[in-house]
């Protein structure tokens, strides 16, 4: 029997158009998570060493271990994602993220939670790439895709920027504790309206993992963000420091190296030579930086030095991540 030409696909009815819509905003609802996680602690960072006396470093690292887990992983495990399947990846991200969050929420020392924030991370580092895989694939007419695309920029932005407002007025009438237990009401309905409306699809080209190119970025990313963390508090010129930035030269380097002469890259060196991708990753790169590094300090002298509630704190620190918002836009 011959093969049967392929049908046009049908326009898409209002229902179907309201069911994409849904299935998009599942992933808008995970993306927001993932962006109030990143910021929605800053806040309780005097809250946090008086309940759990801890070390102004260990608080650092209750704050940055989930951006550790988030930044130095995600490009390996965005490479799988198309793989293993999209909607599994999102679920399973929200999933972890759950549990870790219950694990932090209930945790009586400061060990146990920075752990659950680095769980929590790697989670998010699961479910990140799938969120905007899955919007591109539900939109694939390009009026739509754009709006779409713009929509969950916009999500993932207001999500940070709410982080240190919503972390502040939890902190203040619930504890620090409500900063992990918020998670959970989230993340379940991001799973129910995810497995009741988003087809599952995943990369149908059958390209060969690059194992190498994930181990290497992932041990540059995560050396690299470890030496960023610690510089502040080790000095940006103690030994350890300066020896972890060279480390993360070293693995990074080898990475493009590696991703140059690989028949299947896991990240195209190509895109980075087009000024529009380029210039606009190194700009957000940098102003990420800045912002990450500015928001734990700011937090703690409004309220330590100039002794505002952590709701009064979050509201003053808005500025920060509006102006990260506004800035690549210019």
């Amino acid at each position: 029997m011959p093969d049967t030409p392929a049908r046009p696909p049908s326009p898409a009815t209002p229902a179907r158009a309201r069911h994409r819509w849904t299935a998009a905003a599942a992933m808008y609802l995970g993306l927001y998570r993932l962006g109030l996680d990143l910021t929605v602690l800053n806040v309780a960072a005097p809250d946090l060493q008086n309940d759990l006396h801890a070390h102004l470093s260990q608080v650092q690292w209750v704050v940055n271990g989930y951006t550790l887990a988030l930044g130095g992983t995600v490009l390996a495990v965005g490479a799988m994602t198309d793989r293993i399947g999209r909607r599994r990846a999102f679920t399973a991200g929200l999933a972890l993220c759950a549990a870790a969050s219950a694990a932090g929420a209930l945790a009586n020392g400061v060990t146990q939670v920075i752990a659950a924030r680095f769980a929590m991370g790697t989670g998010a580092s699961l479910l990140m790439p799938a969120t905007l895989s899955t919007v591109i694939s539900l939109f694939p007419e390009p009026q739509l895709r754009q709006r779409a695309v713009a929509l969950w920029a916009a999500v993932g932005g207001i999500g940070f920027a709410s982080g240190p407002v919503a972390g502040g007025w939890l902190v203040e009438h619930h504890g620090w504790r409500a900063g992990f237990w918020i998670n959970l009401p989230i993340a379940a309905a991001a799973i129910v309206l995810a497995y009741c409306f988003v087809p599952e699809s995943r990369d149908t080209e059958r390209r060969r993992l690059d194992l190498t190119g994930a181990v290497l970025s992932a041990a540059g990313l995560l050396t690299l963000v470890w030496a960023v963390i610690e510089a502040p508090t080790r000095g940006w010129t103690s030994t350890t420091v300066l020896g972890a930035f060279t480390v993360a030269t070293g693995w990074l380097a080898a990475f493009l190296v590696h991703q140059s002469r690989s028949a299947a890259p896991m990240l195209p060196l190509a895109f980075l030579r087009d000024p529009r991708i380029g210039v606009a990753a190194a700009t957000l790169a940098t102003l990420s930086l800045a912002l990450y590094g500015a928001l734990l300090v700011v937090s703690l002298y409004l309220q330590e030095v100039l002794g505002y509630s952590p709701w009064q704190a979050g509201v003053r620190t808005l500025p920060l991540p509006l102006a990260l918002a506004a800035g690549p836009s210019r």
